[in-house]
Order: C-alpha cells, then sequence, then structure tokens
C-alpha cells in the first residue's frame, strides 16, 4: 500500500517536471520535444522530431493493423474449432485451437479461452494424456486470477486427467483445494459442486462410509438447480447406496441421472453414468439391466465418437459377456477395444484385467501376448483405486500361475489384499487367494465375503461365497465338500446368469467346462442327433460356429441379420443344454 503511494507521487513530480521543461522551450523558441533546435515558424515541434513522431505513428497503425489481422485469424480458427468440435471433430478441433494459439499477437484472454476448449477436445480425441499440460496451465492461470468458478471446473477436470493417468488417489488434495475455494467463495452452488466431487473421488478409492458421511452434509437438490449438478449429485449418492446393498435407491437414483443428463453438456459423464449403472447392476445381481446401460453407454460414446471412451466401454461390454458365457461376442468387442488408438495407461490395465484371464480361458496365445504388460501392476497400484487393483493382480496372477511361479502370486495377491477393504471392489480376488494364495489370507477374504453377505441384495457375493469355500475346500483335500459346494455355486451363478462363472466352476472342480460333465451320464452327440433336435436353419448355424465362424460372418454366409443369428444360437444353445458356443464341438465329438 505504501509503495503504491510512493510511485503515484514519483510519477506526478516527473509530470510536472516535464510540463515546466516544455514552458521553458516554448518560451525560447526551441522545439518542445528534443528542447534544442528551433521549429519552422508557427509550429512548436522542429522537423526532426515531427519526422519521427510521423514515424512512429505509422508504425503504430501498422502494429494496429497488424493486431487486427492477427485478431481475426485467431477468431476465424477458433470458430472453425468450434464448428468441427460440435460435430464431434475432436482431433481436428484441436488442430484449429492449436492454430489460434501458435498466433504470436494473442492477447490473454483470447488465449487462455481457447487453452480451455483445447484441454477439452484433447480430454475427448483419441489420446487424453495429451490434454494434462494444457489442463495444468488453464489451472494455474485461474488459481492466481481468482475465479472460483473456473478454478473448480478445472481441477475437476484435473482430477479426470488423474484417473486416466492411473493417480486416481492424487485427486483428493485436489478435491480438499476445490472445497475450500468454494468455501472461501461463500457460492452455495459451488460449495455443493466441490464436495460432491469429492464423494466421487472417496468412492472411486473405496472409501464408502467417509462418502456416505460427507455426502450427508450437501443438503437438498433442487429440481430447478443447474442440470450439471443434479447429475454428479444423484450418481454419487447412486453409488454410495450400492455399497451398502440398497438397490431400489440405486436403481432410482440412476434412473433420476440417466433422465436430467438429457439436459447436461458434459458428455464424457453421460457415459460414465451409464458405466457405472451396468456396473453396480452387476454387483446387485442384476446383470441383463447391467447390459442394457452398457449399450447405452456404448452408443453415446460412439455417436458423440469419444474414441477412446469407446475403446474403454468395448472392453467393459466384452467382460459382461464373458461372465454371461457369450464368449465369442465377448472376443469380438474385446478386439474391437485392442484394434486402434493410443496406448492410455487406464486401458493398459483394462485390457490386462479382462485379456489375460480370457486369453488363458480361450487359450489364445496370440492375445495373451498383446494384453501382458510389464507396467500394468504398477499403474494399477498407483492409482489407489481398489477395483483397479483387484483386477489386475487377478489377472496376473493367472498369469504367473501359468509360468509356474507360485511365490510371485502369493507376494501379488497378498499385497492387493491389503488395498481391499470392500469386496465389491473386486470380486475375483477371493477366488484367486483361495486358489492360489497365501494360507494366512484366507479367513479375511472369507470375513470380507461375509461382511457383504450380511447386507441386502447379496445374491452375488452369496454365489462367491460358496465358490470360495469349493476352491478353499478342493485345495485343503476336501473333495466331497468341494463337489456340494461347486453344485450349489453353479445352481446360483445360473440363476444369475453368469453362465460363464457356471463353465469355471466346472473348469475350476471337475475339471472340465462341458455342462455335462458332472452329471452320471455324459451326453454326445453327432450330426445326425441334431437333425432329432434342431431347425434346419439351425442345423446350419450350428455346423457353421463349430467350423469357427463368428456371429457376423454366419449372417453374411446366410444372408440374414446378425440379430438373428444371436436368436438362433440361444436356441441352439437352450436345447443343446450348453452355455457357450465353444462347447458345441465337445457336445458333438
Amino acid at each position: 500500500m505504501g509503495m503504491g503511494i510512493e510511485e503515484t507521487r514519483a510519477s506526478k513530480s516527473r509530470y510536472k517536471q516535464i510540463v515546466e521543461r516544455r514552458r521553458r522551450a516554448r518560451a525560447a523558441g526551441l522545439c518542445i520535444t528534443c528542447c534544442k533546435k528551433k521549429p519552422e515558424l508557427s509550429r512548436s515541434v522542429c522537423k526532426s522530431c515531427a519526422d519521427r513522431a510521423k514515424k512512429r505513428m505509422i508504425e503504430r497503425r501498422a502494429l494496429m493493423r497488424k493486431h487486427i489481422e492477427l485478431r481475426a485469424i485467431v477468431v476465424a480458427h477458433e470458430e472453425k474449432g468450434d464448428f468441427v468440435r460440435s460435430h464431434h471433430l475432436y482431433n481436428v478441433a484441436a488442430e484449429q485451437y492449436h492454430a489460434a494459439l501458435r498466433i504470436g499477437l494473442i492477447n490473454n484472454e483470447d488465449r487462455l479461452r481457447i487453452s480451455q476448449k483445447l484441454a477439452y477436445v484433447l480430454f475427448l480425441g483419441d489420446d487424453p494424456v495429451k490434454a494434462m499440460p494444457w489442463v495444468n496451465r488453464v489451472l494455474e492461470e485461474h488459481l492466481v486470477s481468482g475465479s472460483a468458478t473456473e478454478a473448480i471446473q478445472m481441477l475437476n477436470q484435473m482430477s479426470r486427467q488423474l484417473w486416466i493417468d492411473a493417480k486416481t488417489e492424487a485427486q483428493l488434495p485436489l478435491r480438499l483445494r476445490a472445497i475450500e475455494i468454494a468455501e472461501a467463495s461463500g457460492d452455495k452452488y459451488l460449495q455443493k459442486f466441490a464436495k460432491i466431487g469429492m464423494v466421487n473421488a472417496l468412492i472411486l478409492v473405496g472409501r464408502y462410509e467417509e462418502a456416505r458421511q460427507l455426502l450427508n452434509t450437501i443438503g437438498a437438490i433442487q429440481p430447478l438447480d443447474d442440470a450439471s449438478l443434479q447429475v454428479a449429485y444423484y450418481h454419487v449418492r447412486a453409488s454410495t447406496f450400492a455399497a451398502f446393498g440398497k438397490a431400489a435407491e440405486v436403481y432410482a437414483d440412476f434412473e433420476r441421472t440417466v433422465e436430467v443428463a438429457k439436459q447436461a453438456t458434459d458428455l464424457y459423464h453421460v457415459t460414465i453414468t451409464w458405466s457405472d449403472y451396468a456396473y453396480w447392476a452387476t454387483l446387485l445381481g442384476d446383470i441383463q439391466r447391467a447390459k442394457i446401460c452398457l449399450e447405452r453407454a456404448l452408443l453415446v460414446a460412439r455417436r458423440y465418437q469419444i474414441s477412446w471412451r469407446v475403446r474403454h466401454l468395448c472392453r467393459d461390454y466384452a467382460l459382461l459377456l464373458f461372465r454371461m458365457g457369450r464368449y465369442e461376442s465377448a472376443r469380438e468387442y474385446f478386439l474391437e477395444a485392442l484394434s486402434s488408438g493410443e496406448s492410455i495407461p487406464v486401458l493398459e490395465e483394462d485390457f490386462a484385467t479382462l485379456g489375460i484371464p480370457f486369453a488363458l480361458y480361450m487359450r489364445d496365445e496370440v492375445l495373451l501376448a498383446r494384453c501382458v504388460s510389464p507396467e500394468a501392476v504398477e499403474l494399477a497400484f498407483s492409482s489407489g483405486e481398489p477395483e483397479r487393483i483387484g483386477g489386475v493382480a487377478v489377472a496376473y496372477a493367472q498369469y504367473y500361475a501359468k509360468q509356474g511361479d507360485g511365490e510371485k502370486v502369493r507376494i501379488l495377491l497378498h499385497r492387493a489384499l491389503g488395498s481391499i477393504s470392500h469386496i465389491d471392489d473386486s470380486l475375483d480376488l477371493p477366488i484367486e487367494i483361495a486358489l492360489r494364495g497365501d494360507v494366512n489370507d484366507v479367513s479375511k477374504v472369507r470375513m470380507l465375503l461375509e461382511q457383504r453377505t450380511q447386507l441386502p441384495h447379496a445374491d452375488v457375493m452369496e454365489a462367491y461365497l460358496v465358490l470360495f469355500n469349493a476352491c478353499v475346500d478342493q485345495r485343503q483335500g476336501r473333495l466331497t465338500k468341494s463337489i456340494k459346494h461347486a453344485e450349489e455355486a453353479i445352481k446360483r451363478f445360473e440363476a444369475l446368469h453368469w453362465h460363464g462363472y457356471v463353465d469355471r466352476i466346472r473348469l475350476l472342480i471337475f475339471g472340465s467346462s462341458d455342462i455335462s460333465s458332472t452329471s452320471p451320464g455324459r451326453v454326445h452327440r453327432t450330426i445326425a442327433d441334431l437333425q432329432l433336435v434342431l431347425t434346419e436353419r439351425e442345423q446350419q448355424i450350428a455346423d457353421l460356429a463349430i467350423k469357427g465362424l463368428t456371429n457376423r460372418r454366419i449372417a453374411e454366409h446366410l444372408s440374414i441379420r446378425e440379430h438373428t443369428v444371436e436368436k438362433h444360437m440361444s436356441a441352439i444353445m437352450n436345447r443343446l443344454g450348453i452355455r457357450s458356443r465353444h462347447q458345441l464341438e465337445n457336445v458333438l465329438s
């Protein structure tokens, strides 16, 4: 404050000196600019000073024209970027925003606005990791400028970037900073938005009780509140309810979320809403609902051309199909996820989580080689996210077991278990520990399973607990009890429509994935037998499926729709008493 006053006084003093100097020069008949030469008659400035002033004026006008021309170029690039972004061509939009930012004389206001747009389209483009430095720059600018709304929005975007970059736990200090900024602003909307962001981060790292407590402090959300706020609130509330088995509340809130999301502009969040709805519906025992939700998530991601999300969701959908025993369709979607795009940390983990178990189950060495990534394990642990840690640990435990490295398996599973406090976050970890983990970890896993079965809507966890017991009994040589538990687990997974797990149980406990292998009289059929069981069209489709053709290829070969092939395949499997198309050959052996 004092320095400001001193500077003002000095400025006034210099101005007075200049005025006095010019007064004296005028009185002496000298140029009032240089105060040395005499100007021409009736002029106050000499020719040299006048020429220099004229030159400066010309240069200033030229510079102004250049500024105007360059500003027009900046505006043109930005408008082109906005136009192609509205058509979901994010990579093209990024090129236009980059071109605008390369204009040397761009002003700070334009630079900040366009940088923020660039960060957004890069996030939605092929390689969202490229958005990180731009998010950083914009965030720093807003934190310095003190713009609470913009700073909190960019902190939210930075949190998304950290999730992609396998640093989910690092979101927590950012979310706390957002709450502090919101509290300091006094803006009730920002306070709610910032707290919802923290609730979401706590859910991701498996701290559900803390999430529930913070959620209760947010207060009521009104129908007239901003759509983005409503979407975020009902989304995290549904996820919090899900962790405690409250299915009715979960479905009601997710349905409200997807309805309000139609009014929101955050397309990425729409896909996240549908995929999270699918995730929790799966764990609550409604896999058919989960399938519909993932299909809608994929539809939105495809429609709006969010390419890396399409890959992520193809993987999620493939995992769901794998659980349902629809292996060929699962393979097609998984190969689509693998087919193109940049290497992104979250996708590398995804590919390992599903790809390794799937490739081992299907005995596909080529697929296995593609899915093994040396960085995946440490990426998962660096995320601090139990779901990612558990999924990758299970996948690599199976991979190390195939290599015969039991010690590596036990160390990895024990390390993963230390990150899990809620068994919903890692469904398959208990089974791997029962089969191959440290015997001292078995009791902790059983306790986690039993805790979850005490909550409502625990059908999935009850099935897992029975399967867990079957695996423990088998490992300890109690074969009769193991078979009894396995048969009970089969019934439970059949009721859930998790037919892939039925196949897995038969493979783990009975040594065969053939559905009839546990029956006293194993059924074998010949091609001739099929004529008594299947229609002519079903015989054609079964024959082509045995030859290894996908549903799409069968449809092309027979000139029918792929959906029709899927319906026929379901009928074939029901009539033959099998759960997956790869069992067709066994049935006909």
